[in-house]
C-alpha cells in the first residue's frame, strides 16, 4: 500500500509528492526510481538540493554509493571533466567568486574577488556546481583551486559548517546582478 501512495503522489507532480515518492523509492533501495522523482523537483521547481542529498546520502553509505556519486556527477555536470591537472595560463573564464569577507575566508588566505574554479577536482561552472558538489562531501574539508587575480593555488579550506560565511556568486557575476 505504501508504494502505491508513493506512486500516486509523484503522479500528481507536487513537490512534496515527489519528494515523498523519492524517499520511498530511496528507503526500499530503488535508486533509479527515486532519482528520477529528486530530478523531477529539480526540473519543475528549479530546487536542486533534494537530489543532491540524495546523492549525498547515497556518496556515504559506501562503495556502491561513491560510484553512483561519480555516475551522477558526470550526468549532472552535462559533460564537465575532472579539473584539468596542468595549471592553466590566464584568469578563468566561469567559477564561484567571494563577494564578502570574513575572519574564516581572511584565515585560508582568500579575500573578495577570487574565484573557485574547481572543488574535489571538478571545475565549476557556477554557484550551483559549487553548492551541488560541497553539499555531497562528508567532512568539513573542501579541497578548492582558486584563481587569487594573479595565479591558481591548490588548498584545502577547513571549514567547520562547510560555509566561509560569506556571499557568493556564480563568475562572471551577470549584468542583473543574479
Amino acid at each position: 500500500e505504501a508504494r502505491s501512495i508513493a506512486n500516486e503522489s509523484a503522479r500528481v507532480f507536487s513537490y512534496r509528492g515527489l519528494e515523498a515518492s523519492g524517499y520511498f523509492h530511496e528507503q526500499v533501495e530503488e535508486f533509479d526510481q527515486a532519482e528520477e522523482r529528486y530530478q523531477s523537483i529539480m526540473r519543475r521547481y528549479d530546487d536542486h538540493w533534494p537530489l543532491t542529498h540524495f546523492h549525498a546520502r547515497r556518496r556515504q553509505s559506501g562503495p556502491a554509493g561513491e560510484i553512483a556519486y561519480q555516475a551522477a556527477l558526470l550526468r549532472f555536470f552535462e559533460g564537465t571533466v575532472p579539473y584539468w591537472d596542468e595549471e592553466p595560463s590566464g584568469p578563468p573564464s566561469q567559477g564561484v567568486t567571494f563577494l564578502t569577507t570574513s575572519p574564516l575566508l581572511e584565515a585560508h588566505g582568500l579575500k573578495v574577488g577570487d574565484i573557485i574554479v574547481a572543488i574535489e577536482g571538478v571545475s565549476i561552472r557556477d554557484y550551483y556546481d559549487y553548492k551541488y558538489i560541497w553539499k555531497s562531501l562528508a567532512g568539513p574539508e573542501l579541497p578548492l583551486v582558486v584563481w587569487n587575480g594573479s595565479e591558481y593555488i591548490n588548498m584545502t579550506a577547513n571549514l567547520p559548517k562547510k560555509k566561509f560565511g560569506v556571499r557568493m556568486a556564480s563568475f562572471p557575476i551577470p549584468e542583473n546582478g543574479k
